[in-house]
């Protein structure tokens, strides 16, 4: 799963919580930081 943020509106709180969420920052550019998640399946 890929998740984009305008960089505006996360603060280094927000991308903490994220971090612990288990999401990995694959990304920057001037206006967005793009987040990835491996979301695990249930066999």
């Amino acid at each position: 799963m890929i998740i984009i943020f305008e960089k505006q509106n996360i603060s280094n709180k927000i991308k903490e919580k994220l971090f612990k969420k288990g999401l990995s920052l694959i990304g920057m550019s001037d206006k967005e930081i793009i987040f990835f998640k491996l979301k695990p399946y249930a066999f």
